[in-house]
């Protein structure tokens, strides 16, 4: 807490004190010093008090971030729900009035749109139903806008979504089909709507996830299989770009795909996300997708190393397959080799220059910074020592 960080936007929970908030809130639920609650509650006023800072028609980087954040500490036993009721419903009406904005502009994003907003409404409905009744109704309508905006193709039983104003379809976690794919899971994994509407979801979850599945390429010299975007109609001159990640990558649409066969009972997509994600641990680092030069690589949480080394440890306690335990301990053993060589507080992540140099940098934040990195550290110790969270901080990303 002592380091002078650089706050773009304060409240955010990707990059500001609202992620921090989690971290600390955490510390103290397994340790009980008193110093990490006082930091909480000082991360959390904070938060508040800048929340005008983000921008509303954002979602999870944006004031939904913040709701998500009290709800989170809600539902750890953290706060009780009256030391959050003067502010958890003003957000909420604040999300719920930007939600036809996102439906107008085709903004389906993670991030920042649709399917965030609706993932953060969703955990606060699930917390307690009696206490927000407006939310359901818009659950319902989401899962229908998402059938109506839908390009189906009934003869191969695809279904896509074109990014807003382009020519292609993004397919991975942040701001893609994925995400969609995830979110509808979600839904029915809760049992929360009717009969109807679930059947809308399922029918949207097999013909999305046939279509993602239609683009894998297993022609290359690569372990990476998925475009990061899909151009519709002529593709001529049009490069094909790989990722690794959980946000634009394979990463993520092995995810998806996990928590929809799991969702569904479906052996078919299981197995099918199970695959991709064992095909992926064979990939080393000096063959991965990360920023890396002689001296440092990303460490992240998004797109680094953080993020690869956790979610192929959850992927591999969410399935039991041995070759996801030998990767997340490969990029384990890199994470250590880093934190060795290291007298920072946490690692760093690269920006890629358009010289193609590399900018190193130091955030504070879940997503690219040190509070996921510690976020990561902790849940990993608290599993190997067979102590369990609460409720799951990653339930956002996995």
């Amino acid at each position: 807490m002592d380091r002078e960080w650089d706050f773009k936007e304060a409240s955010s929970l990707y990059t500001g004190v609202t992620g921090m908030a989690i971290h600390y809130a955490l510390l103290y639920q397994h340790t009980k010093q008193n110093e990490y609650r006082e930091y909480t509650y000082n991360l959390v006023s904070e938060a508040l008090n800048n929340v005008t800072s983000l921008s509303y028609s954002s979602s999870l980087s944006g004031i939904s971030g913040v709701a998500w954040m009290l709800q989170y500490l809600v539902d750890i036993r953290f706060f009780e729900n009256e030391e959050v009721e003067e502010y958890l419903p003003k957000l909420k009406k604040a999300i719920l009035a930007t939600i036809e904005q996102d439906k107008k502009r085709g903004n389906y994003d993670l991030m920042h749109g649709l399917i965030g907003k609706m993932i953060v409404l969703l955990d606060i409905q699930n917390f307690n139903p009696s206490r927000h009744p407006d939310i359901m109704p818009v659950i319902t309508d989401s899962i229908n806008y998402l059938h109506q905006t839908s390009i189906q193709n009934k003869a191969d039983n695809t279904t896509y979504w074109m990014a807003p104003f382009r020519d292609h379809v993004i397919t991975g976690m942040a701001h893609g089909v994925s995400s969609i794919i995830w979110y509808l899971a979600k839904v029915i994994e809760t049992d929360i709507v009717s009969t109807s509407v679930k059947q809308t979801a399922n029918s949207l979850i097999i013909s999305a996830s046939n279509w993602l599945l239609m683009q894998k390429i297993t022609t290359r010299d690569s372990k990476l299989l998925f475009p990061t975007k899909v151009f519709i109609g002529n593709q001529e001159g049009k490069k094909k770009n790989f990722s690794l990640a959980w946000c634009h990558g394979d990463l993520g649409i092995a995810i998806a795909l996990i928590k929809s066969g799991k969702a569904l009972n479906d052996s078919r997509l299981l197995n099918e996300g199970i695959q991709i994600a064992e095909t992926l641990a064979q990939i080393k680092k000096q063959d991965s997708t990360i920023i890396q030069d002689a001296h440092s690589t990303d460490a992240c949480f998004c797109h680094g190393t953080f993020g690869l080394f956790f979610i192929f440890y959850i992927l591999y306690k969410r399935t039991g397959s041995n070759k996801l335990k030998t990767a997340y301990s490969y990029w384990l053993e890199l994470i250590n080799n880093s934190l060795q060589n290291s007298s920072d507080i946490g690692l760093p992540y690269g920006i890629l220059e358009k010289d193609k140099s590399i900018r190193w940098l130091h955030d504070p934040g879940i997503l690219i910074g040190a509070t996921g990195q510690a976020l990561v550290l902790h849940t990993y110790y608290l599993y190997e020592t067979s102590k369990e969270l609460d409720s799951e901080w990653f339930k956002l990303f996995l």
